[in-house]
């Protein structure tokens, strides 16, 4: 009888477990978000944001919170976030969707951080957090400020000392 029981248990524990991996596995989902390595003062980058599904049909919710440091006082002020869609749609097995965050730093930080929290429609206790650090760097050259670009203003520089000092010395 003892071992009736024993075996009983056995299979009644792996079934158990079985239907916990399963039901686990139908709510299930990566998440992730790429952006830029620097980010420049006053300059909107997109970050973009992206759900894979490997689990049952679902669609998913994104909130963030955002954190920023200038000499060690705290100011999230200094980054701006705007998401035009809260909402990735309605995903199959296997699908991957997204939606883009502008990211604008709006005055001078130290180091700040995004972290977006991604949530399963059909489950709100099912989440995702990914995050992106913010590090500012110097503003980019422009590209019709190359060589060329350098040239062609030095040339309009000194034609305009050659016609001013001209009709100075005429």
């Amino acid at each position: 009888m003892k071992y009736k029981n024993k075996i009983v248990l056995f299979f009644s524990l792996i079934l158990f477990l079985l239907i916990i991996d399963i039901a686990e596995a139908a709510v299930s989902f990566k998440a992730w978000a790429a952006a830029p390595v620097l980010f420049t003062l006053g300059k909107t980058e997109f970050v973009n944001i992206y759900v894979q599904n490997t689990g049952d049909e679902d669609s998913y919710n994104i909130t963030y919170t955002k954190s920023a440091t200038k000499q060690s006082f705290p100011v999230p002020h200094l980054i701006s976030v705007s998401i035009p869609s809260y909402k990735i749609k309605r995903l199959n097995i296997n699908e991957t969707g997204d939606t883009v965050a502008r990211v604008t730093i709006l005055g001078p930080i130290d180091s700040g951080n995004v972290t977006f929290n991604i949530t399963s429609e059909t489950q709100p206790s099912v989440f995702r957090v990914t995050s992106i650090g913010i590090r500012t760097g110097l503003p980019i050259i422009l590209e019709e400020f190359d060589i060329f670009g350098l040239v062609q203003i030095l040339i309009l520089a000194t034609l305009i000392l050659v016609v001013s000092y001209a009709s100075y010395l005429c």
